[in-house]
């Protein structure tokens, strides 16, 4: 058998793998293993084998007589304690004397009228009447014991069976594993040989083909990494451009919880200034970032905040809607925020006359005209209300107006609209 010699270091005299597969195919057709090779121990393993299936055999049916006859035992058990209730039974009802017929449930004639040795039920003559036969109860009762110790010497005798034949299964079983422990260092010193060479080229077959494997995929790796590093280079991107998203959103938040926090000051201080009925200087103004409605905390207690609608009449919400939109644009000039700088405003002494209110009123339009000298200097203010009252003098430029239905020196803004 030719062989070959192979060292890493000697590329020129190299095998190819076509040459150790053409031996190893040498190799495989001309192996035959010897055919008398350890006959006698293969046929005393199939004698063995066949002789532990038969133990096992008897063993699974014995056990299973054995299970079988406890059953029964408990059931004879059962029956004999069935037939002591029985005779319990008998006991208490043999004597017994019937007042009606058992059959037809007819009165029975009266006891006088019948003779002492005749039966009071049927009226048969203790003469005639059939002697005393023994109690079937103690008859099964006898069977039953008698059934019940057969069946118990039966146990004894499977169980105690039982044990050699466990013995044997284990004898049998280390007898056959000695013999399979003969036919395989057979088998191996026989085949080491033919094991030593074939494993030889296959390992060396191996390694070649392993190596052509490994240069494969390395030339497959620079267009590999060329393109990772594309992936990694787009992505760096992306993340420097989330990056710079997520600190501007970052910066907006920040600024956003700032003119929040703004507004809510100046919204407070407002409502102080004109004497809100119901807003103390103890109480918070907190705008509900969820649904941006401003809300009053009494004492700070959010359990007690009212907004908007909790305001009690007409006129108290109309004024609190108002107070807020002066906030809101106080902090847009004061921040600089894109609002526009027109504020029109509505009726806001609706249902609160100065002859009624006159502090709310009067604390109202001094607060307006405040701030639309200081910080909404710049804005254009249109007010609409029922009741003129009129700016202070260094409040320039300003105008008013009176307008009335069917007044033909003062006409409404549209004159051609009749409605309410």
């Amino acid at each position: 058998m030719s062989t070959f010699d192979w060292e890493p270091s000697q590329e020129t005299k190299r095998p190819k793998p076509d040459a150790y597969q053409q031996e190893l195919d040498r190799l495989k057709a001309g192996y035959q293993p010897e055919a008398r090779i350890a006959d006698e121990d293969r046929v005393r393993f199939r004698e063995l084998s066949a002789a532990i299936a038969r133990t096992e055999e008897a063993i699974t049916d014995l056990r299973s007589r054995i299970a079988e006859q406890e059953s029964l035992e408990s059931e004879l058990i059962s029956l004999k304690f069935k037939a002591t209730r029985t005779e319990a039974a008998h006991t208490v009802l043999d004597g017994v004397e019937f007042e009606i017929c058992p059959a037809c449930g007819s009165d029975l004639p009266e006891r006088g009228t019948t003779h002492f040795d005749h039966c009071y039920l049927c009226k048969t003559p203790s003469a005639l009447q059939p002697s005393a036969q023994p109690k079937a109860v103690d008859i099964v009762r006898q069977d039953l014991d008698a059934r019940i110790a057969d069946l118990k010497d039966s146990l004894t005798r499977h169980r105690r069976a039982l044990q050699p034949l466990r013995l044997k299964e284990e004898a049998l079983r280390a007898e056959r594993r000695e013999v399979d422990g003969r036919i395989s260092t057979a088998l191996r010193s026989y085949e080491s040989e033919f094991l030593a060479r074939s494993r030889a080229n296959e390992k060396r077959l191996s390694a070649i083909q392993g190596r052509a494997t490994l240069l494969e995929k390395i030339r497959e790796m620079p267009a590999e990494i060329a393109r990772v590093q594309e992936e990694a280079d787009a992505l760096s991107a992306r993340i420097d451009g989330l990056r710079r998203r997520i600190i501007e959103e970052e910066a907006k938040l920040i600024s956003a919880e700032r003119n929040y926090k703004s507004i809510e000051r100046n919204y407070k201080a407002i409502l102080r200034a004109i004497d809100f009925p119901g807003v103390a200087d103890s109480d918070e103004v907190v705008i509900n970032r969820r649904t941006l409605i401003p809300e009053i905390w009494q004492s700070g207690d959010e359990a007690r905040s009212w907004n908007f609608y909790d305001a009690g009449s007409g006129g108290k919400k109309t004024l609190l809607k108002i107070c807020f939109a002066l906030a809101l644009h106080q902090t847009a000039a004061e921040n600089d925020l894109p609002v526009p700088s027109l504020l029109m405003i509505d009726s806001p002494m609706k249902n609160i006359t100065p002859d009624v209110n006159p502090t709310i009123f009067r604390n109202f339009y001094v607060e307006l005209y405040r701030l639309m000298s200081t910080a909404l200097a710049d804005w254009q203010v249109i007010l609409i209300d029922q009741t003129y009252a009129a700016p202070p003098e260094t409040l320039k430029p300003s105008m008013a107006r009176l307008m009335k239905r069917a007044d033909p020196e003062n006409p409404p803004l549209i004159g051609y609209y009749q409605g309410a």
